[in-house]
């Protein structure tokens, strides 16, 4: 096998970002911009609008489990775009002491990790 023998592999792109979050929580694609005519700041402000949401609707037992999962999932991703989302998403949050205390025993190591970082 040469040097340049590797196959190209598509990274995501902000717009993929958006478009995993409308996705994976449907109830909230409301909150997210179109990822078709995307934004230059996106997906950072779809991440500011559902760190938002969560807070607000943090009673809400669907919505908290849904997040946790993408949250999880998140964090567990090589992408850089989705890495980039996770840390604005938990910058947006940690704010909130009594909220994080609740996230924490719901995220798995890399997310903890990452939550550890934005509460700096």
């Amino acid at each position: 096998m040469g040097l340049y023998d590797a196959v190209p592999v598509p990274m995501m792109q902000p717009e993929d970002i958006v478009r995993y979050l409308r996705t994976r929580l449907p109830s909230l694609a409301h909150l997210f911009s179109d990822p078709e005519n995307i934004e230059l700041d996106e997906p950072y402000y779809s991440c500011g609008r559902l760190a938002e949401e969560v807070l607000r609707r943090r009673n809400d037992a669907s919505i908290l489990e849904s997040f946790c999962s993408v949250v999880n999932e998140m964090a567990v991703s090589r992408e850089f775009w989705m890495r980039e989302a996770l840390g604005d998403l938990l910058e947006g949050l940690v704010h909130d002491e009594a909220f994080v205390t609740d996230l924490r025993p719901r995220l798995n190591a890399q997310a903890l990790e990452q939550l550890e970082a934005a509460t700096g």
